[in-house]
């Protein structure tokens, strides 16, 4: 089986004319028996004044947002197309993702400002075994331990898996690494005032390196060890761990559907859990939810990129943003393709910590994080979905007039009730709010990077202009 071969880096990281009656929009509540980790209403009666209630029986009419807000479970409509020369503007979900709380808020957020070296000192301390030492990493100075490491990583892989590609390279490598190790240091500068942007240490016998630049908003914590000197197998050339959706997306096969593989972690999903959020409190994340988590697949690939083996040891986890407990989005827009024509790059930095163990504890985190809570937030009301869609009607066409598209017609098959962020009144101001998000994704088990999406803000209906947003952002 063949696999694209992905090193993934640090990038990581973001309805026609309306009448109320949703019978007439094609956006409504059908005779369907919706239960999915009973955390969906089990709607039993198409009539708006049927009780709706959980699979556990619970009312939900007083408190849930499906009827505070009377939103469908499913949406099958076109909205306006005015003049923006467009044919149709369709919009369907049959499956529309709504907040698990019953309440909705507005959350004040600042940028942060340029992080000191003491608190660059204090992640440092936190992560590292101190005792053993923090030092600065110079890749253009590498000291002779390491470069040994990289010697003694080439000529394992050229006497035990060889990737003919490199056949020729690999002696060329090893001079060259031979000639690097005659003039190179000892041992690298100690931490010192912390000024530095990356650094080595050990935890529990290990190195590892963290990437804590001033002045950028990813970081990272990373197993220096070579993947495939850290879990030789036979006949592979090349392992990458993945979670179960990257597994899924990379090799085109459905991980274990009945959890006949056992899991080789000495952790459990839940001890493995806690450990994470024992990283991220050492990290001084805050106001973060567990949005995604997952055994971790380890995928032998040999020179071929065909696979070998695929063993299961490990989990990933996934943290982003949250308002109330509640994940904010994680839809990203900078593949949007009438935006992409507006300016040459643009982007809203997606709030994400990305964490991934074994027995052995972290093998890789990355994280990206710009924002601080100011501590105010306020509960806020928003539009029914009937009053969404007839606004919809208006500032839909207006949008894709100002940013028109390519398409002859737009197909959004993806609607959620969110948390997006927005910008705030003033610069270096920002808040997290409840919006509608109409979405294209040609894979909605990957839904983050559509190829087209609208904002709408839940409160007016108006469209979030998401490149006003992105210039904030990247403002100093």
């Amino acid at each position: 089986m063949d696999i694209t071969k992905r090193r993934k880096m640090m990038a990581l990281f973001l309805a026609g004319t309306l009448t109320v009656s949703a019978a007439v929009t094609g956006c409504g509540r059908k005779n369907v028996d919706y239960n999915v980790d009973n955390t969906q209403p089990k709607q039993t009666e198409a009539g708006l004044g049927q009780t709706e209630t959980s699979a556990s029986g619970e009312d939900l009419d007083s408190g849930s947002l499906w009827s505070k807000y009377k939103i469908p479970f499913t949406c099958d409509t076109e909205i306006a197309i005015g003049d923006t020369g467009l044919s149709k503007i369709h919009v369907t979900d049959d499956d529309i993702s709504v907040p698990d709380t019953s309440d909705l808020q507005i959350a004040q957020y600042k940028k942060k400002n340029p992080e000191s070296n003491e608190v660059k000192k204090q992640v440092a301390e936190n992560l590292f075994d101190k005792d053993e030492g923090i030092y600065v990493y110079d890749s253009m100075h590498r000291i002779k331990k390491d470069i040994q490491a990289e010697i003694t990583q080439y000529q394992t892989a050229k006497e035990n898996y060889p990737d003919p590609v490199f056949a020729d390279s690999y002696d060329s490598w090893i001079s060259d690494l031979e000639t690097e190790l005659a003039d190179a240091p000892d041992s690298y500068p100690a931490a010192g005032d912390y000024s530095a942007d990356d650094y080595v240490g050990t935890v529990g016998g290990k190195e590892y390196e963290l990437y804590y630049k001033t002045d950028s908003v990813y970081r990272s914590f990373n197993m220096r060890e070579d993947f495939m000197m850290y879990r030789p197998k036979e006949k592979a050339t090349y392992v990458t761990p993945y979670s179960k959706a990257d597994y899924e997306r990379e090799t085109g096969t459905e991980a274990d559907q009945e959890n006949t593989v056992q899991n080789a972690c000495s952790y459990s999903k839940d001890e493995a859990q806690m450990k994470a959020e024992e990283f991220l409190s050492k990290i001084g994340a805050k106001d973060v939810a567990l949005q995604d988590s997952s055994d971790l697949y380890w995928v032998y690939t040999d020179a071929t990129n065909s696979v070998v083996a695929t063993d299961v040891d490990g989990y990933s986890f996934t943290y982003v943003r949250a308002v109330d407990k509640q994940p904010v989005s994680t839809m990203a827009f900078n593949q949007v393709e009438n935006l992409q024509k507006q300016v040459e790059y643009y982007d809203v930095p997606v709030e994400r910590y990305e964490i991934t163990m074994d027995s052995n504890g972290i093998i890789n985190a990355n994280w990206c994080d710009y924002l601080e809570s100011t501590g105010e937030s306020a509960k806020t009301e928003i539009l029914s979905f009937p009053e969404l869609l007839e606004k919809a009607n208006e500032t839909i066409p207006e949008y894709y007039k100002t940013y028109p598209c390519k398409y002859n017609a737009i197909n959004f098959n993806d609607v959620t009730l969110t948390y997006y962020l927005t910008a705030g009144a003033a610069d270096g101001q920002f808040e997290y709010k409840p919006v509608w998000i109409f979405s294209s994704c040609d894979d909605k088990s990957d839904p983050d990077y559509p190829s087209e999406m609208v904002v709408l803000d839940a409160a007016d209906g108006s469209v979030i202009d998401m490149l006003n947003v992105a210039m904030k952002i990247s403002a100093d």
